[in-house]
């Protein structure tokens, strides 16, 4: 078989070349940085716990679920200082994922106790969020610009 390399077949040059065993491969020999990715994962398991945070993620949101009926929902627990409910830019509609942002890290622990209570008739997940509340960002309206047509035509030809 190695004798057809750089023969050609339907006026196009083969190319032959012997194959490698698994065992003898590159990447079986010497994978890349795996000590390194080893090393890394013990010093993260090592690692103190981070500080107390005072965001909390919750999923699982009903999406009809209004602003104000997630933050009362939490505020049994302690001061709800920023809520927000991830909504759809376009259509405004909610994603059934929000954040909460408390006073105190106390009662952000607290609002975890209510992974699996019930609002609007869904079964919240609530957990810890490593990301401070940002507001969202604004969603631009692109004018219709009839110079800039693109697309790669159609129609009838």
């Amino acid at each position: 078989a190695l004798t057809l390399d750089k023969a050609e077949m339907g006026g196009s040059p083969i190319r032959v070349a012997r194959s490698i065993p698994k065992k003898d491969h590159r990447w079986i020999k010497a994978p890349p940085n795996k000590e390194k990715r080893r090393n890394e994962m013990e010093m993260a398991k090592a690692a103190p716990p981070p500080e107390a945070t005072t965001v909390v993620h919750v999923s699982n949101i009903n999406f009809k679920t209004t602003d104000e009926a997630f933050e009362q929902h939490f505020q049994q627990i302690g001061e709800v200082t920023q809520s927000f409910i991830c909504r759809d830019p376009s259509t405004g509609r909610s994603k059934g994922f929000g954040f909460l942002e408390f006073a105190k890290p106390e009662d952000a622990m607290g609002a975890m106790m209510l992974n699996g209570s019930t609002l609007d008739g869904r079964e919240l997940t609530v957990s810890r969020s490593t990301r401070a509340i940002a507001p969202p960002k604004p969603h631009p309206e692109r004018p219709f610009d009839q110079s800039q047509r693109g697309g790669r035509g159609g129609g009838f030809r």
